[in-house]
This record gives C-alpha cells, structure tokens and sequence, in this order.
C-alpha cells in the first residue's frame, strides 16, 4: 500500500502511524547493526574471544530486522535498497542472510 492510497478523513492518522512504524523498524534495524559491529570490533580489537555461533545469533537478528525494514518500506512504496545499504552501512553479509529462504536454512540447520 504506498502513502498516495491514502485518502479521506483518516489521511493524517494512517500516515502518522505508517511513519511511526516504519520509524521504529528503521530503530531496531540499527540496533541490531549496532551490536553486531560492536561484537566484530570487540573481537578485531581482542577484548572479545571469537564465537561463531555468538556471531552467527547476531548476523540473524540483524538480518530478520533488515528484512522486515525492506518489506516494510516497499510496502508503502520506497523501493530504493541503495538508500538503506548507504545510510545504515549495511553489510555484505547481513544482505545475503535476509529473506525467506535465509530464515528457511537457519531454521534447518538449527533443527540438525
């Protein structure tokens, strides 16, 4: 639904509460991004011992966030995946973790 469907006596409601939501998707993305940048710098730095599996729970949640922050923007019509790769200096690998199917394999191998 992009914001332009918006019409009527509702308009400034519905568009508040689609900008508090994807406001606050656009907080937990960071969030994750954060403490996941926090890890490898305190692991680069060794203040850190090294743990995949520590490394592995945060890229997942960092993922799963950044997942929900693309669809939740292309639903209201902002389909620019270069804005949000630049703003949030989004890495690489937190990319090709996201989606449906990443979800899929993580859950697979959890279940191994």
């Amino acid at each position: 639904m992009s914001l332009s469907r918006f019409e009527g006596p509702l308009h400034a409601n519905l568009t508040e509460e689609v900008a508090a939501s994807l406001g606050e998707s656009a907080r937990r993305l960071r969030k994750a991004l954060d403490l996941l940048a926090r890890h490898d710098a305190d692991v680069a730095a060794g203040s850190r011992p090294q743990s995949n599996a520590v490394r592995r729970d945060l890229l997942a949640e960092a993922a799963e966030k950044l997942w929900g922050y693309v669809v939740q923007r292309e639903l209201v019509g902002l389909r620019d995946p270069e804005y949000i790769r630049d703003q949030y200096q989004v890495p690489d690998d937190v990319w090709r973790s996201m989606g449906p199917a990443a979800i899929s394999r993580r859950r697979a191998a959890q279940l191994s």
